[in-house]
């Protein structure tokens, strides 16, 4: 699987299905349940694709930038947010690796993206800096997997899920206290060996 912004730009007209609409509503209101969002003036969703979590959680947030490095996913995004009239998200399409992003977050959260960034450490560190302080990290990913879940890609070359304790430390490692890292929602998708389970963990973390 070509994990660029080429692959993604490709699905996204056929991202927003049930399925993702569905694990997306269980997402935001595990986040909703974990952080008070009442008191985040500034949210920023890493690789937030056609933007199906931050709408269902703009209603309790300030202001949320969304940022993705595929144009037609942000297209997409910001055509909901446009026919929504939704006035307090915009969209962003830059990477974050080689964008200088001035502005600080109270919450920075990311679902189902981080597994595609190769250099977790890096990107860890990054968003450490442009967290205020005392805000959060939400991470919502796969757990430590066989690689069946992108077995249909053949060229994927980001992370077969995580170890939620590897992850944890080197959250840790980069100033961050852990809040929450427990299993959150299964994703049962077909795989050549058939219907698999493919569970997802939060982490919360505070700066």
């Amino acid at each position: 699987m070509n994990t660029n912004k080429n692959h993604f730009d490709t699905v996204a007209q056929n991202w927003d299905t049930p399925e993702r609409f569905e694990r997306a509503k269980k997402i935001s209101e595990i986040i909703a349940n974990s952080i008070d969002l009442s008191k985040v003036n500034k949210a920023l969703e890493f690789g937030a694709g056609t933007g199906i979590l931050s709408i269902l959680l703009h209603p309790f947030i300030k202001h949320i930038t969304l940022i993705d490095t595929s144009i037609e996913m942000l297209k997409i995004a910001q055509r909901k947010i446009d026919e929504n009239k939704l006035k307090n998200i915009v969209t962003k399409n830059i990477n974050i690796f080689n964008s200088k992003i001035n502005d600080k977050y109270d919450l920075i959260y990311t679902l189902m993206a981080l597994h595609h960034v190769k250099d977790t450490n890096e990107i860890i560190n990054i968003f450490y800096n442009l967290l205020n302080k005392n805000g959060y990290l939400i991470i919502v990913d796969l757990f430590k997997e066989d690689g069946s879940f992108h077995e249909e890609f053949p060229n994927f070359d980001g992370h077969k899920g995580y170890d939620l304790n590897e992850l944890s430390k080197i959250v840790s490692d980069a100033g961050l206290k852990i809040v929450k890292a427990d299993e959150c929602f299964i994703i049962n998708k077909k795989t050549l060996a058939g219907l698999k389970k493919f569970p997802l963990f939060i982490l919360v973390a505070k700066k």
